[in-house]
């Protein structure tokens, strides 16, 4: 447990497409899903929603907010699109990309799921969850705000894992749900198998 905790707190550096990326984070979450980007929404990705997810990710949130305003954006992602073709010994730029956009998305995509880890957790009986109908991460949004004092500046900018790690430390504190060891609960998991196929051989000898 104490590994899946210091990666999300300290996420390992990503660059995609010769792009050093931020750690994912609360902010990249909203714009993500804000702006229809299909990282965000779980559609099938393609080379545009990589493009726009890489310069939304590459920075903080006002500045790929004042980014995903600008009304020359569709400039800026043809001019990515221009700089990321191949050259040929001339210098000429030939037709076809210099990458797989296919590999590129699947990085992508590790980036988003490594940075959006969370601890394995039970919810304790009688506890009947989030009644307010609001979106997850804003759930998690205002939680850090109220009880960690974090300013929304700070939240948005906080890597997304941590927060959710903060999140349902927060809730097992206050007796909400109880966070358990991914390997002592796989570990329990495995004997109760090993049990039952005892009990169903057993069974089948009488």
């Amino acid at each position: 447990m104490s590994a899946e905790f210091f990666n999300a707190a300290i996420p390992e550096p990503v660059a995609i497409l010769g792009v050093r990326l931020r750690p994912f984070s609360l902010g990249h979450v909203l714009l993500l899903n804000r702006f229809g980007n299909a990282f965000g929404n779980g559609a099938a990705p393609g080379l545009d929603d990589l493009i726009q997810a890489i310069v939304i990710c590459s920075q903080k949130y006002a500045d790929a907010l004042a980014d995903m305003d600008n009304p020359k954006l569709p400039e800026i992602v043809a001019a990515w699109q221009r700089r990321l073709a191949p050259r040929n010994r001339l210098g000429f730029r030939r037709s076809g990309l210099g990458f797989s956009p296919a590999a590129e998305v699947g990085r992508f995509t590790e980036y988003v799921r490594a940075g959006s880890s969370f601890p394995l957790f039970t919810v304790k009986e009688n506890h009947q969850g989030d009644p307010m109908g609001v979106p997850m991460v804003q759930s998690v949004k205002v939680l850090l705000q109220s009880k960690m004092g974090f300013s929304e500046a700070e939240v948005l900018d906080r890597p997304w894992g941590l927060c959710l790690w903060d999140y349902f430390t927060l809730n097992a504190m206050e007796g909400h749900c109880k966070i358990m060891d991914r390997a002592e609960y796989q570990g329990a998991r495995d004997n109760a198998d090993k049990n039952h196929d005892r009990l169903v051989a057993l069974m089948g000898k009488n």
